[in-house]
């Protein structure tokens, strides 16, 4: 396990130190406008990096029965397709109707293998309303990761600060759940990407990040 966290930080600075070229190369760029702070093109879909490889990393954790098959349908194959769609919203800008429809999807996936989350299991709130605001819940996430990924450094700051406060969390509560695993993935992949979108930032995530994030972190809200 520690192996595989060293190789996903290392391979997270590598790869995103390539891609930014390759981006560049292929016009791959975030334009300033009235919702950025940027005044230059930069590079964005790097979040299609350090998502791919926690991605990987989980996919191992799977096949190591490390992390259950809920939670590899959800994280693994869910969050795959998330940074996918992503990233083709990155190079091609899709059309809001039909990225509220995949996002919509995509809630749906998670509820399905999750039962519809924990509020479902609670007695005295009706099923169709536990399911409608959980999959509320999951579609804002998305969209309120998305709105961060304008500000220098902000979205994968705050995510490495979210997983690690909860991996500290977790231990001092002598809690090492496979959620310590996971966290600690996403903290390094994110860490990678870091180096390179902190202030000023010379990439950007783009949506291949932010919707893949707020996916993540919307799941695992559902499922505690």
């Amino acid at each position: 396990n520690i192996l595989l966290m060293c190789m996903t930080l290392i391979c997270s600075v590598i790869f995103t130190h390539f891609y930014k070229s390759f981006a560049i190369s292929k016009a791959i760029i975030a334009n300033p406008n009235e919702r950025t702070l940027h005044t230059q093109p930069i590079p964005r879909g790097g979040g299609i990096v350090f998502s791919t490889l926690f991605v990987l990393a989980v996919f191992v954790l799977g096949v190591l029965h490390i992390i259950s098959f809920e939670m590899l349908m959800v994280i693994g194959v869910g969050g795959f397709i998330a940074t996918l769609f992503g990233f083709i919203d990155d190079v091609f800008d899709i059309r809001a109707s039909l990225k509220f429809m995949i996002q919509f999807i995509l809630a749906g996936w998670v509820l399905f293998w999750f039962d519809g989350g924990m509020l479902a299991t609670v007695e005295w709130v009706p099923v169709y309303l536990s399911w409608f605001v959980s999959w509320f819940l999951l579609v804002w996430m998305m969209n309120l990761y998305n709105f961060m990924d304008g500000v220098d450094g902000m979205a994968a700051s705050g995510a490495i600060f979210v997983t690690v406060a909860l991996v500290v969390v977790l231990l001092m509560s002598g809690v090492f759940s496979s959620l310590v695993l996971l966290f600690s993935l996403l903290a390094l992949s994110c860490s990678g990407f870091l180096l390179y979108n902190w202030p000023p930032a010379s990439i950007f995530m783009g949506d291949s990040g932010s919707v893949f994030l707020g996916y993540l972190f919307g799941a695992l809200i559902v499922n505690t």
